[in-house]
């Protein structure tokens, strides 16, 4: 007997600049990015050897948008397993506003004692397990000072 998944659309939309989607494995984000962001560059750092590459050398994140160049949206799926890529992500939407990065993951713990890489200027969204909708929260990781 096979399983049909359905996918259960979010009362939520997309912010218009780049966020954090953070929540229990099993819960849809990676779908949901799929569905909302189907033109998105994508980054799976559940894949072994991307994992490897982008811990290796953060830096590639920045040669393949460039090499991308009709890239809009960048999808980097369980960002919390190579924390050395904010800096480089940040950087990105310092130059390149016209990007919008979508950061998933399953540990924002992990993110945030891996270090001071949480100065992104990004959102971040809550989804909770058994639950047919998000738990909407834009909440500013960090204020520009004017």
């Amino acid at each position: 007997m096979r399983l049909e998944m359905e996918f259960v659309p979010r009362f939520f939309t997309a912010p218009r600049g780049s966020f954090f989607l953070f929540g229990p494995r099993g819960t849809g984000k990676s779908l949901w990015t799929q569905v909302t962001f189907p033109e998105a560059l994508r980054l799976d750092l559940l894949d072994p050897q991307s994992m490897h590459i982008y811990s290796a050398r953060p830096t590639r994140l920045r040669e393949l948008i460039n090499g991308t160049p009709a890239a809009r949206h960048v999808v980097i799926d369980e960002v919390q397993k190579v924390p050395e890529l904010l800096p480089v992500v940040h950087a990105l939407i310092e130059e390149r506003r016209r990007l919008q990065f979508v950061l998933t993951g399953s540990s924002a713990r992990k993110l945030k004692r891996s270090g001071p890489h949480l100065d992104c200027p990004m959102h971040f969204e809550k989804v909770r397990r058994g639950c047919a909708h998000a738990q909407q929260q834009y909440i500013p990781l960090l204020r520009k000072a004017t």
